[in-house]
């Protein structure tokens, strides 16, 4: 029911906001101001997410994600949506899904100021919950027809919940202040084809078991546009994990194909 609430509040919000996008770093540096920006992708998913360490299981599904983006005079403000339902060969049915909405403040200047809260879930690693808030300051290296360039340091706090895999009413609850770093940039390799990437480094000291636990993300995004509004996209996904809450494979990916409609 919780998964059906959130895929209608999904496309309620497309149908109201006047569409959703990828959020675009060309978008938030514009010197236009006060518009609304958005596009709604549909992928076909296939990747190694496994709720047990020593276990191989492949699966294959579906993936939505809906993004908005507001451009003020001065700041910017972007909500990013997605979810996933899987199906797998020998495994689990599995659904994941996170919001995230994040203010660039003083979005023109060379070093801006950001603000970010997210919420999270991951059935198919056993994690009913991850919320973090955070801030921090975001350099532009780079800004040109050509691409974009920027990185970004802060500091967040995060608060997970992981199910015990040795005992299955048990949750562990994970308070820990994390530094968040990242680099992203965008290449425009002529006014159809771009590529996006982003890496973010994460970690922070469980003071409880005296333990750093840290993690890298990388999320690569390749758009074709067909049409001025119809894209074809390829998206890679990857996470290490390098010290788990619990016992699960440290690294996982998604590798996504589908088409995307932008306005």
């Amino acid at each position: 029911m919780r998964h059906l609430f959130i895929l209608l509040f999904i496309f309620t919000f497309r149908i109201l906001a006047a569409q959703i996008l990828t959020v675009d770093n060309a978008n938030v540096n514009s010197d236009s101001s006060n518009f609304i920006a958005g596009s709604v992708s549909f992928k076909f998913n296939i990747n190694n997410q496994s709720s047990k360490k020593d276990e191989e299981i492949i699966f294959k599904g579906l993936d939505s994600k809906a993004d908005m983006i507001y451009v003020g005079k001065q700041h910017a403000y972007i909500f990013i949506n997605k979810l996933n339902y899987f199906s797998s060969t020998g495994g689990p049915f599995v659904s994941t899904g996170y919001s995230h909405f994040r203010i660039n403040w003083y979005r023109k200047n060379k070093i801006s100021y950001e603000t970010f809260t997210q919420a999270q879930y991951d059935e198919g690693r056993n994690m009913p919950l991850r919320w973090l808030g955070g801030a921090g300051l975001r350099l532009n290296l780079i800004d040109n027809e050509k691409g974009h360039l920027y990185i970004g340091t802060g500091a967040m706090y995060e608060l997970e919940r992981w199910k015990n895999p040795d005992f299955e009413d048990q949750i562990i609850t994970k308070e820990i202040l994390k530094t968040t770093n990242y680099l992203r940039a965008k290449f425009n390799f002529n006014s159809k084809v771009t590529l996006n990437f982003i890496t973010y480094y994460q970690g922070g000291k469980d003071i409880q078991k005296n333990i750093w636990r840290d993690r890298l993300i990388n999320n690569t995004h390749f758009s074709a546009k067909i049409t001025d509004i119809l894209s074809f996209i390829t998206s890679l996904s990857l996470q290490y994990d390098f010290a788990p809450i619990i016992p699960i494979k440290k690294y996982n990916y998604s590798l996504t194909n589908g088409i995307q409609f932008s306005f």
